[in-house]
C-alpha cells in the first residue's frame, strides 16, 4: 500500500525542515547573522561589558555641542552625546580642550597661521572648557567630573557618566609654562603635546610641509617641552604621547617619573606611517606602565587602496603636482590635493 503524496511529501520534507530549522538555529548561536560574530562571543562581551568601568581616552567635544540639534542629552548626529553613551554603555571619557583654527578651510586654504591665531585657539578652549562644566551643571543627575581614579569609580556606583578633562596640543598656550598649572587647577589631568604641524614644545608626527615644517625639526622636545615634562609630573598629569614625533616620544619616556599614555593612536605595522606607534614606541609606553588606546579611524588601521591611491595622484596631476610619495603624505590633512578630496 503507497502513502498519499501528502503523507510522503510530509514524511520527507518534516525532517528536512527541522534540521534545516536545527542548523540555522546551530549556525545563529554560533555565528550571530546580525553582527557576524558568534552568539556565544557576543553573549560574553555583553556580559563583560556589564562588569567593568569602560572608558574612551579621547573624544574631541564639536563646538557647536550643545546648540539646538547637537543638545547633550539628545541621540543627535553626532558620535557623542549623553543617550549614547548610555546605550553603549560608557562608563566614562576624556573629553579634550583642543584648540586649533581651522588652517586647511575657508578661502586660500591652506594658509598660514593668521597674527590672531593662538587667540582664536585660545578662544576655542575657552568655548569647549565651558561645554564640559555647563554640561556638568546642567545635568548633574547623569554626569560629573572625575579629577581621581576615586571620583571615576564613585561617579561610575552612582551610574553617572565621568568626565576626564583633556587638552591636546601645546601651541594655544605658547611658551607659557605657567598655563600647566592654571589648567590643571581648573580640572585639566591628560596633557597631549602634538597635533598637526610642529609647535613650539614639540615636533609632530605629521609635521605640515606647506608651513616649511620639517622632520625632527626640534630634535623631539624643545627646552621649554622638556621643562613641561617635569612641570606636569610634578602636577599629577598623564601626559599623552598621541601624534608626536618619535623623537619626542622617546625624550618623554626618559624624563617622565610617571607612566605615559597614548589616547588615540594606532600601531605602524598595520599601516605603515609616522602617526602611528612603532612596536617600540608601543614598548616605551608599555615599560613606562602606560596604556594605548587604539583609536577607530580606518585609515590607520587599513591602508588606502590602490584604487584610492590613484584617485589621488589623479587629482595631483590635474593641479601640476607630483605623485605621492608615500602612504603618509596621502593622509596629511594639510596637503592640498587631501583638502580639495
Amino acid at each position: 500500500m503507497t502513502r498519499p503524496r501528502w503523507k510522503k511529501a510530509l514524511f520527507i520534507g518534516l525532517p528536512l525542515a527541522l534540521a534545516i530549522s536545527a542548523g540555522a538555529g546551530f549556525l545563529a548561536w554560533n555565528y550571530g547573522l546580525p553582527a557576524g560574530y558568534p552568539v556565544k562571543i557576543m553573549k560574553q562581551a555583553d556580559d563583560l561589558q556589564e562588569r567593568i568601568i569602560s572608558f574612551d581616552s579621547h573624544i574631541t567635544v564639536p563646538m557647536k555641542f550643545g546648540s539646538e540639534g547637537n543638545e547633550a542629552d539628545k541621540d543627535g548626529s553626532g558620535q557623542f552625546d549623553l543617550v549614547k553613551t548610555a546605550r553603549g554603555r560608557l562608563s566614562g571619557a576624556a573629553l579634550t580642550i583642543f584648540g586649533w583654527p581651522e588652517i586647511w578651510n575657508g578661502d586660500n586654504a591652506p594658509h598660514r597661521p593668521t597674527p590672531g591665531f593662538v587667540d582664536e585657539a585660545r578662544h576655542q578652549q575657552e568655548v569647549r572648557y565651558k561645554i564640559i562644566t555647563g554640561m556638568v551643571r546642567d545635568f548633574p543627575n547623569q554626569v560629573g567630573i572625575a579629577y581621581t581614579p576615586d571620583d571615576m569609580r564613585r561617579l561610575h556606583g552612582e551610574g553617572k557618566f565621568a568626565i576626564f578633562i583633556s587638552m591636546l596640543n601645546a601651541y594655544p598656550l605658547g611658551d607659557d609654562l605657567n598655563l600647566l598649572d592654571h589648567w590643571t587647577a581648573r580640572g585639566m589631568r591628560m596633557f597631549g603635546f602634538s597635533y598637526v604641524g610642529n609647535n613650539s614644545w614639540a615636533d609632530s608626527s605629521r609635521p605640515l610641509p606647506f608651513l616649511n615644517d620639517t622632520p625632527d625639526a626640534l630634535g623631539g622636545l624643545s627646552e621649554i617641552g622638556k621643562q613641561a615634562v617635569q612641570r606636569l609630573n610634578d602636577l599629577g598629569v598623564i601626559i599623552d604621547v598621541s601624534q608626536m614625533s618619535s623623537k619626542a616620544l622617546l625624550q618623554v619616556s626618559q624624563l617622565s617619573r610617571t607612566p605615559m599614555v597614548a589616547s588615540h593612536s594606532a600601531p605602524r605595522a598595520l599601516v605603515d606611517i609616522p602617526r602611528n606607534l612603532s612596536d617600540e614606541e608601543m614598548q616605551l609606553i608599555k615599560q613606562s606602565g602606560g596604556v594605548v588606546q587604539i583609536v577607530a579611524f580606518p585609515a590607520y588601521l587599513k591602508p588606502l587602496t590602490q584604487k584610492t591611491q590613484d584617485k589621488l595622484n589623479a587629482l595631483r596631476k590635474d593641479f601640476d603636482l607630483p605623485p605621492l610619495p608615500n602612504l603618509a603624505m596621502a593622509l596629511m590633512p594639510g596637503d592640498p590635493i587631501i583638502t580639495v578630496w
